[in-house]
């Protein structure tokens, strides 16, 4: 929920509380105070502005509970070199799923695209379960309990959903991941099949009388 006043009880219960009026928040140690001022790192190309947009809202909204954000939109190979490094505080990137979301790489324990090392036996299983789910029921169950586990602990959060529909001719083959900016993204891998010929009907000598 939007909720100004419970974010800003919450960061008070936390130890950070805007001590010196400059409309960011602080939290005073015996090592002095330290500013919440954070790093939000994502990736921005000419044909793809949405993601940067969209961390420059994040930052807004943040900046109105005094929390203060950086916005760092870089190019593809310093962004890879950032996420492996994890050179960020916060990181905003895109997943492409398919029309069975496959969650596994992204939030199993040894997840490929784990970028955040999360790490939950509970999710695991349901993770597994979902997998090997043979009817709706055992499906649904499991993504009950992968739902509980999201929302206790948000190891990400989602911003957005966007479906996409992308029609092509029959007489094209190859066409297995569009980007959403990028309708012709893997064009290179398209190719065409012959069509069937129609066959030609022989003559004939019979009338058809209707």
């Amino acid at each position: 929920d939007h909720n100004l006043d419970e974010a800003a009880a919450l960061l008070k219960k936390a130890g950070y509380v805007d001590s010196d009026k400059d409309g960011v928040v602080d939290a005073v140690t015996e090592k002095g105070v330290t500013k919440l001022s954070l790093r939000l790192v994502v990736n921005e190309t000419t044909d793809n502005v949405l993601r940067k947009d969209a961390a420059q809202t994040v930052a807004e909204q943040l900046r109105k509970v005094g929390i203060e954000v950086t916005v760092e939109a870089l190019e593809w190979d310093a962004y890879e070199k950032a996420v492996e490094e994890k050179d960020y505080d916060l990181l905003m990137a895109g997943i492409y799923l398919g029309n069975t979301p496959e969650l596994s790489p992204i939030l199993g324990t040894d997840g490929a695209s784990n970028i955040g090392e999360y790490s939950d036996v509970a999710l695991d299983k349901a993770l597994a379960e979902l997998r090997n789910a043979r009817d709706e029921e055992a499906f649904a169950d499991a993504y009950v309990v992968l739902q509980q586990r999201l929302a206790q602990d948000l190891p990400l959060i989602g911003l957005c959903f966007r479906n996409h529909m992308l029609m092509v001719s029959d007489e094209i083959e190859g066409v297995s991941q569009p980007q959403d900016f990028n309708a012709y993204y893997g064009i290179e891998q398209w190719y065409m099949i012959e069509p069937t010929p129609t066959p030609t009907p022989e003559p004939t000598d019979e009338i058809t009388i209707w």
